[in-house]
């Protein structure tokens, strides 16, 4: 290709002549360099983008790996308050295999070791399953120490070992009166003892009275809890007072002869709800002995 320049003031030309494969060759270099920027400038774009991403994914994975660790220590301590309940009490073992979660944890930490960053979608999914296992074991962890929790309370407030070291001498129900011999009923047992024996509280409880009267000489009465009271007749010396909180196994008196008795011995009551029982249904038979 030739191209000529005039110029009409010098009166002169000037001729040029150019390659055809040279105005190619500069042609296919700009639109290389053109194509080259506009690809950085959309791989910069994207790149920004995904750091971001990675970023925001890498946060997210921190909080719930210490999640998940902040569970396996709640869920730790609990397995160790099942352990030991189930050491104080036999008769609850089959608490004992409830569906553990350490495994589902552990797959999730294995995941993470190895390095794997998940979609939000599946972020999500394994977080609420996992929330879903905890709920469900929390649930049925706390109804079981709940229930036990309750049961050790009543053992402590359940007057169920026996006031006084003795023989039985009289029983619950309708029987001659000893002095009239009018059969009525006798509220209580009479449990025969030495003089001066200790009396104990069988529960815990609250003393809410103590009282002199003909018929039983110096009376105890023990408030506990669940509606239980106990009474404690033909005593001697108390060792409580009006309203004082005491423990199961203090003395709270000792065995007399106050009131119409034969001979020492303690007239014990169980009431629930200001209802009579037997204590028998209630006392575990240690240190008594039946009268024969």
């Amino acid at each position: 290709m030739e191209i000529i320049v005039v110029n009409e003031q010098k009166n002169k030309t000037f001729n040029f002549i150019i390659n055809w494969s040279v105005i190619s060759l500069i042609i296919l270099f700009i639109i290389a360099i053109i194509v080259l920027f506009i690809y950085g400038i959309i791989n910069f774009a994207r790149g920004k983008v995904d750091y971001k991403r990675l970023n925001q994914l890498t946060k997210e994975n921190t909080v719930i790996q210490r999640g998940i660790e902040y569970l396996e220590s709640e869920i730790k301590s609990l397995n160790i308050l099942i352990d030991s309940l189930a050491q104080r009490d036999t008769a609850f073992n089959h608490f004992s295999k409830l569906i553990p979660i350490k495994d589902f944890i552990n797959e999730m930490i294995i995941e993470k070791a190895k390095g794997r960053i998940e979609t939000d979608n599946k972020l999500s999914e394994n977080l609420d399953k996992l929330l879903t296992r905890v709920e469900q074991q929390y649930s049925n962890t706390k109804a079981m120490v709940d229930y036990l929790n309750k049961k050790e309370r009543l053992k402590d407030v359940i007057p169920s070992i026996p006031p006084v070291n003795g023989w039985f001498m009289r029983g619950f129900g309708y029987a001659p009166d000893p002095f009239t011999g009018t059969v009525k009923m006798h509220e209580g047992v009479d449990i025969a003892a030495p003089l001066g024996s200790p009396i104990i509280a069988p529960a815990d409880g609250v003393v809410k009275k103590i009282q002199y009267t003909t018929d039983f000489g110096t009376v105890i009465e023990i408030s506990h809890s669940e509606g239980f009271e106990t009474v404690y007749a033909h005593c001697q010396n108390p060792a409580v007072r009006q309203g004082q909180s005491i423990k199961r196994g203090d003395v709270i008196a000792y065995v007399g002869t106050s009131g119409k008795t034969t001979g020492p011995h303690l007239h014990y009551e169980i009431r629930i709800d200001g209802i009579p029982v037997n204590p028998l249904d209630y006392i575990i038979p240690r240190g008594i002995v039946a009268n024969e």
